[in-house]
């Protein structure tokens, strides 16, 4: 038998842990869940990743969405008054209603392909299906993690940027709810 290999710790994969945003809570990551932890570095479209865990289809629900100035989006490198796209979404179990994950994203609207912005303005494409059915080149930079509150208790949060063209095109951040701990445990 081999040498056992160790597992990076979590806080060395996001590369703005130690410039987490102050509200943020300390997460104590051997305690999530293992589909937690596994969503916290998940690297892919989210929305499938829950499909494939759960064994039922997931519906974007769109809670928000506006197009604005590139005022707070400094993580986006903006130039000048660029258009951002505020999009505030929930990712929900379509059988059995759960809701798994509340995203805010902003995204470089001039930066996106024609297709992608099409997408937006139909109920129910997520941000992943859409740079995927576009064929879209990305890289996703994971960025931080903390705990936020949550019905008395503390959720599960990540950011992470996604770049095209070796610019940033997309911040997300996602909140993981407490239908992800069950199902962790399941």
């Amino acid at each position: 038998m081999g040498a056992c290999s160790t597992v990076e710790p979590l806080e060395a994969l996001f590369e703005y842990q130690t410039r987490r945003p102050a509200h943020l809570a300390p997460l104590d990551a051997p305690a999530l869940s293992p589909f937690e932890r596994a969503l916290l570095v998940a690297n892919g479209t989210v929305t499938q990743f829950i499909e494939s865990y759960t064994g039922q289809a997931v519906e974007v629900v769109r809670l928000e969405q506006e197009t604005c100035r590139a005022a707070d989006a400094s993580w986006l490198e903006p130039e000048g008054d660029e258009a951002v796209i505020q999009r505030r979404v929930f990712l929900r179990g379509v059988d059995n209603g759960a809701e798994y994950v509340r995203a805010h994203s902003l995204l470089a609207a001039d930066r996106l392909p024609p297709t992608v912005r099409q997408g937006l303005d139909a109920q129910g494409s997520g941000l992943g299906r859409l740079m995927q059915r576009a064929r879209l080149e990305t890289f996703r930079e994971l960025m931080w993690f903390g705990g936020v509150p949550h019905d008395g208790g503390v959720c599960p949060t990540r950011a992470y940027r996604v770049w095209h063209g070796g610019r940033p095109l997309m911040l997300i951040n996602e909140v993981l709810l407490p239908a992800c701990r069950l199902e962790g445990a399941a």
